[in-house]
Formats: C-alpha cells, structure tokens, sequence
C-alpha cells in the first residue's frame, strides 16, 4: 500500500506522505495505478496540474509538454492501451478519425511543446525568461521556485532535470537584475520582511543549525549568508538586522510565556505534593523533607518533569508559606475555639 495520499488545494491537488509529512505538487510514482499511467511513466511521460486544476503532461526525456494524454501508439509505435472489459478492434477509419481528432486538439504553442535546445545559451534564455514573467526576486527560494513553477510552467524543464545548473541560472538571474527591479524591491521593504522572516523560521526544523531566542545577529549572519534574500536583496543591512531582531523578539516572548506556563503547573503542582506531606506527616524540618521527599531522594517527586522547572530555592519558599499558612489556619482554629469555649463558660454563670 501506498505511503503516498492525494489531496486538494481548491481546484489543484497535491500529494502528501502518511509516514514523513513531506508534500510535493508532482505526483507520485507510487499513485501511478492504472495500466494507461504505467505506460506514460515508462515512456518518461509525468502528469502535472496547474494552478487552476488543468491537467498537463511533460515529459523529462524529451522536454515536450502537451495538454492533451500523449497518444503512444503514433508517438512511440507501442499498441495505444485497451481496456480489458470492452476490447476493441482498430479499424482504418477509426484510426484515421483518431489522428483527425489529435490534429484538431493540438496545442501548438511553443511553450506547451519545448523541444530539447541544442544550445545551453538558449536554455538559459527561457529559464530566465521564466523567472521574469512570473516576478521571481530575491524574496524567493530556490524551494519555491522547483515549488511554484516547475507544475505549472514546462520552461522550467527546457533542460534535463539538473538542479544544480537551474540553481545556478537562479543566481545569475538575480545578479543581472536591471536598476529598475532593484529599485522595486528596494521600496518593497513590506514584501522583504515576512519573506526574510520566513526564511528565518525555516531553520527551526535543523537541530543543528536552529535560530533560537538568544541566537545573535553575528552567529546568525554567518549562517544565512548564501541566502537569496539576503544574499542578493537590496534591502540595507539595518533593515535585515532589524527584522532579525523582531523576529527574535517574537522568539524570546513566546519562550518567556512557555516557561511562565510551566512554572505556574509546576507550582500547582508542587503545592498539592507538599500539602499532602504535611497533612500526612505534619510540618517537617527542612532536612528531613529534602531527604526523604524531594529532588533526587524520591522517585515520585523526580517523575513528575514539571519540578524540573523550579529552583531548590522555589521548593524552599513555596514549602515556608505553606507551613505559614498552616500555623495561620491553626491559630485562627484556636481562636475560635478559645471564643466558643469563653462564650460557653459566661453563659454558665449567668
């Protein structure tokens, strides 16, 4: 069974994986099911949707795309795939009709049919063309451009699937760009910052390379810095450090809360633990309580993760106003009964 399931993005489905979360606008191998798709893959045909939920066929070896299912039988010599249910037998003119029916249908445009460039200049031409048409600047990832572009524009195959040289052609691209893109994205601080703190963000699932609330702008630098956005954008360097510092920001409250949350279950909980030992054994010294009851000297108090959150001094304090607060409750019962029972002897005397 299939790791791979499909679901939809409106009109446009996608394909997600049950075991890792990975997604992916191509489909997957694994959803090639039918006889008819099989054949299409074996021939280097893939099947992709655009935007707007069209279906289109590209094909990797050939870098020739149509909208329509590529008839095999005329474009391979194999016997185009029957259904077993219904056979059919081929006549002249059904074939002939076939063929009519192909030549009404073809879309001739040039950028649905791109035969294989004999020359790498003209690749680059078109790729960069590409880029162009659709507004790809320095806020884009190299991620969202195989993302965005390479289901919905057959440009982005006009060469062999080589991501290295498309990433390289994505650098040049935003080298040679014209002072007036420059000047555009220099004004579009408003695009660049969510752009640059999404970037920021994408480094929270690398372990090893994680941007947290006390990280510095110069450790983070170093580690960001063959980044398109910041690498090519325009953007001075105090607004990237700038944005930066918001974003760390950002990090450092949500830690503060996280850690407040914490603290407050932790007292919660530690008051019931402590409560529970003075009623059961009366207010001990201090000694005998860490001893017995507390820290690495008991088991119970080590599974409970939240009073890894306290200090010994917490632990301390919080257990010297419960033993406040119990001689205060203790007193205010003597009281009350010093009063009933003061009470009780005037009125024997009356």
């Amino acid at each position: 069974m299939s790791v791979w399931k499909t679901a939809t993005d409106g009109k446009r489905p996608y394909y997600y994986r049950t075991d890792t979360g990975e997604t992916t606008w191509i489909k997957p191998v694994d959803l090639y099911l039918t006889e008819e798709e099989k054949l299409l893959l074996k021939h280097g045909w893939r099947i992709f949707t655009t935007k707007e939920g069209k279906v289109y066929y590209s094909n990797s070896k050939t870098n020739k795309s149509s909208w329509t299912i590529p008839n095999l039988d005329i474009a391979t010599g194999h016997t185009r795939i029957e259904k077993k249910s219904q056979p059919i037998k081929a006549t002249l003119d059904t074939n002939l009709q076939l063929k009519t029916n192909i030549q009404e249908f073809k879309n001739n445009s040039k950028l649905l049919n791109l035969e294989k460039n004999k020359s790498i200049d003209e690749a680059e031409r078109l790729f960069m063309e590409m880029l162009k048409e659709n507004d790809v600047d320095s806020t884009w990832s190299f991620k969202k451009i195989i993302t965005d572009l390479s289901c919905s524009d057959p440009r982005y195959w006009v060469v062999d699937d080589d991501p290295l040289w498309k990433k390289a052609i994505f650098e040049k691209y935003l080298n040679t760009r014209t002072e007036d893109q420059l000047l555009e994205e220099h004004n579009a601080i408003s695009k660049f910052k969510p752009a640059f703190i999404a970037m920021l963000e994408s480094y929270g699932d690398n372990d090893k390379k994680k941007i947290k609330y006390y990280s510095s702008w110069r450790t983070v630098k170093r580690l960001i810095a063959n980044e398109p956005i910041y690498k090519h954008s325009v953007v001075s360097e105090k607004i990237k450090r700038e944005t930066f510092n918001e974003y760390i920001a950002t990090l450092k409250s949500n830690h503060d809360t996280e850690m407040e949350n914490k603290r407050e279950r932790a007292i919660k909980e530690l008051t019931n633990y402590l409560s529970k030992i003075i009623k059961d054994k009366g207010i001990l010294d201090w000694k005998i309580l860490e001893s017995q009851y507390l820290f690495e000297n008991n088991q119970r108090y080590l599974q409970n993760k939240n009073f890894s959150n306290l200090t010994k001094l917490d632990v301390l304090t919080l257990y010297l106003n419960l033993i406040e607060d119990e001689n205060h409750s203790k007193l205010q019962k003597l009281n009350e009964l010093k009063k009933k029972n003061f009470t009780q002897i005037g009125r024997a005397h009356v």
